[in-house]
């Protein structure tokens, strides 16, 4: 079948927009066409939500709060995507209202240090340091999420001290799990050409931004696949587009933590791709996802 006529769609419409579908010299374009697409293609919230902006150490962050939260329902932390410079938390403040609604929990988006201008390690440093600090005061259930490369730095946070063993699950939308630049994947060849939005030069070019002059792509916090243990996992709910370059080394992970005894739920959104939960109000893939996460949290906000 291929991807689906929804997906074909958006995939079509993302091409009106040339430099986030091939880039550009001028990064300050990719952003705003980033942030133009991913903030208008995600389903509405049907929860009335209150909100607001906080400043703690380094990290500015959106707290959204669904105004019919029950008492200790959980909050959720989304790191969000963009091949860590791009994206911000207003941009993805729909998917967090989103997110809140169909969960019932409060949804935190930080902003963080992005590259080229702070590569690695200072979006992982800020966001160890401020999780950490929110989770020593948390009275209710934490989860950790994110998508893509924001998946990523959620994978490595969530065994961090401080952080491991004070989470109650984590969910990973299509993670980049492997940084090296000669890392072989049949998924990468087989879907990264640019047919299905998200290239393998896409890949490679933001992973040389994120290593920048000092970053090292065989440091396991850089790519989680290289970590020899990862019992310290939370339990794990994963979601893989079928048509997503970065499939394969994304269950290559999951089976790693299944291994290691660590809880893990998996999930194929079919016939779609990378960015499917940004893109759920077009999307019904994307949307059924978002669920199946919000669903298996509650489940183990209640463990």
């Amino acid at each position: 079948m291929g991807i689906d006529k929804e997906t074909r769609d958006v995939v079509r419409d993302i091409a009106a927009y040339p430099a986030l579908a091939k880039g550009d010299p001028d990064i300050n374009k990719i952003r705003a066409a980033y942030n133009e697409v991913f903030a208008a293609w995600t389903a509405p919230s049907l929860v009335p939500t209150e909100e607001h902006w906080i400043e703690e150490d380094r990290i500015t962050s959106l707290v959204i709060r669904p105004l019919n939260k029950a008492a200790g329902a959980g909050t959720i932390v989304f790191v969000h995507g963009g091949g860590w410079s791009l994206g911000t938390a207003l941009c993805y403040a729909p998917l967090g209202r989103h997110l809140a609604g169909i969960s019932g929990m409060t949804v935190i988006l930080p902003d963080f240090p992005q590259s080229p201008e702070a590569p690695f390690p200072a979006a992982f440093d800020a966001l160890r340091d401020w999780l950490a600090a929110k989770l020593h005061d948390a009275d209710e259930p934490y989860f950790l999420s994110g998508d893509s490369a924001g998946a990523t730095l959620s994978a490595v946070l969530s065994q961090e001290d401080g952080i491991a063993g004070h989470l109650a699950g984590q969910g990973l939308l299509y993670p980049v799990t492997d940084l090296r630049l000669d890392a072989r994947y049949r998924s990468r060849r087989r879907f990264g050409s640019g047919k299905y939005f998200l290239t393998t030069d896409g890949i490679i070019g933001a992973a040389m931004m994120y290593l920048g002059t000092s970053g090292d792509a065989n440091d396991p916090r850089i790519s989680p696949i290289l970590q020899e243990d990862v019992s310290a996992s939370p339990p794990t709910f994963f979601l893989f587009p079928e048509y997503d370059p970065l499939r394969d080394e994304g269950e290559a992970y999951a089976q790693k933590l299944k291994k290691a005894g660590v809880q893990t739920e998996i999930r194929i959104a079919r016939h779609t791709i990378h960015g499917c939960a940004s893109f759920s109000g077009r999307i019904p893939a994307g949307r059924v996802g978002m669920e199946q996460m919000a669903t298996i949290f509650q489940e183990w906000a209640t463990v």
